[in-house]
């Protein structure tokens, strides 16, 4: 009789162990789930611990997959379509402008051009490089004294921010930012970027001497070092982030693209899924592969 009462009140547990794990996963995950209860209910302790040997085989075979599957991910160069979404207002207005290259009409191209020119988005100087080399020559000069007041205001900001850097944050991370901004303008050439990339990294050098906490800063020195494919100092200053801001994908995003440069794939994995119990929220090349750890937990 006691062995019935046991039973049942194992039974007992079962279902609601069951229950509630089953509200919890995938419709798939969940058949799972009713295979292993129905193995434990009718061998008792033996299938229960048959089931959490299953398991186990299962989640080892997941996380393998899991690797290869994230490995393709990254070699295929997906097209990142929340990117392009986020992007989609400024290339409305690229697009009149690259149509309008290909008209007979000089007075609009110098429109278009001036308002290229107060557009605030990345690699303005690829769009002005095809101005330049239009067959107009009235056209391809506008363009290359737009490109050249383009780049003297860059070097004026970075001169006069570079005179207010003193003891306070602000001047610094504005003077970074117009770095980071000029860098990614397409008016430099390969030799001007490596230039100002050690200028822009002396300057956030000594800012973070300044200010050690401020975490931006912290986040522009890893980049800095995964550029320079110094994995120890680029994993350093991700890991400071992230013991000083926890709630911020930053430090994680950072420590993942390093360890995965390196090959790494036990510390990406382990990173992904210490990031995804803190319910840290990536952008969007991340979302897939947080999803995917999401249902192998």
């Amino acid at each position: 009789m006691s062995w019935i009462i046991l039973y049942m009140m194992y039974l007992i547990i079962m279902i609601v162990v069951y229950r509630s794990l089953s509200r919890r996963v995938t419709e798939d995950y969940a058949g799972m789930l009713l295979y292993y209860f129905i193995l434990s209910a009718a061998f008792p302790i033996v299938g229960l611990l048959a089931s959490l040997l299953l398991e186990g085989l299962n989640k080892k075979r997941k996380t393998i997959d899991w690797f290869e599957e994230y490995e393709n991910y990254m070699q295929q160069k997906v097209v990142n379509y929340a990117d392009i979404r986020r992007q989609a207002a400024a290339d409305e207005n690229l697009i009149p402008f690259l149509s309008g290259l290909g008209l007979d009409k000089n007075k609009l191209q110098k429109q278009l051009i001036m308002e290229l020119s107060e557009l605030d988005i990345t690699g303005q100087g690829f769009f002005l490089e095809r101005a330049i080399r239009h067959h107009n020559t009235e056209t391809a000069h506008y363009a290359a004294v737009s490109m050249n007041s383009l780049k003297d205001r860059f070097q004026k900001n970075i001169e006069m921010l570079r005179s207010q850097c003193r003891n306070e944050s602000k001047p610094y991370l504005e003077l970074i930012t117009v770095y980071r901004s000029f860098l990614q303008s397409g008016f430099l050439n390969g030799s001007q970027k490596e230039e100002l990339r050690k200028e822009c990294k002396g300057f956030i050098d000594e800012a973070i001497a300044l200010f050690p906490k401020e975490t931006i800063l912290l986040y522009y020195r890893g980049e800095q070092a995964l550029h320079e494919q110094n994995y120890e100092d680029a994993a350093g200053y991700f890991q400071l982030l992230v013991k000083l801001n926890p709630a911020s994908s930053s430090g994680y995003e950072g420590l993942i693209e390093t360890f995965y440069e390196q090959g790494n794939w036990p510390a990406v994995y382990n990173m992904i899924r210490k990031a995804s119990k803190h319910n840290i929220e990536f952008p969007y090349k991340f979302e897939q592969i947080i999803d995917r750890m999401g249902n192998n937990r």
